[in-house]
């Protein structure tokens, strides 16, 4: 997969191209990043740090950011790719309700963003609410592998003699 940014007032792109390119879809996207006050934006994005359209406008996808949100939440760098991740895969899954939620939340998964988008519906829920949390994280908790390595070797693994 190719996404073409036309503007990166985020400084995600490099990061965002560095993820998607291990997807397995074929697909080429150009993306426009657009504030949420901007009058030009076509999505809402009042309660939510990103919003995309699914219609683009000259081929072009806008990519609606709420910076006072993102703020607000106090995201790391990966749950801000996680989350770009999720709002990139809408442009890329045709369902809705609550079983595209789940998709997108596979998708920015699969690309070993699962934990990371975990937290960051957890921080998004404490200021607004999240549509479906519980069953996003029920399904998140599935793909998301947390182990130490010294469980694989060492003490942990020894008999008792």
């Amino acid at each position: 997969m190719i996404i073409k940014f036309h503007n990166d007032p985020l400084f995600v792109s490099e990061s965002i191209n560095k993820i998607i390119s291990n997807s397995s879809r074929d697909s080429e996207l150009d993306i426009l990043f657009v504030s949420h006050d901007d009058p030009l934006r076509c999505a809402d994005s009042k309660e939510s740090p990103f919003s995309v359209t699914k219609v683009s406008l000259n081929g072009i996808y806008h990519i609606v950011y709420n910076k006072s949100i993102i703020d607000k939440c106090d995201f790391t760098g990966n749950e801000i790719l996680a989350i770009l991740a999720h709002e990139i895969s809408h442009l890329l899954i045709e369902e809705s309700g609550l079983t595209v939620e789940i998709s997108c939340d596979k998708f920015a998964s699969d690309l070993g963003l699962g934990l990371s988008l975990a937290t960051a519906l957890i921080k998004i829920n404490n200021f607004y609410t999240v549509y479906g949390l519980k069953e996003r994280l029920d399904s998140l908790s599935k793909d998301i592998s947390i182990y130490r390595p010294e469980w694989m070797s060492g003490r942990y693994n020894e008999k008792s003699q």
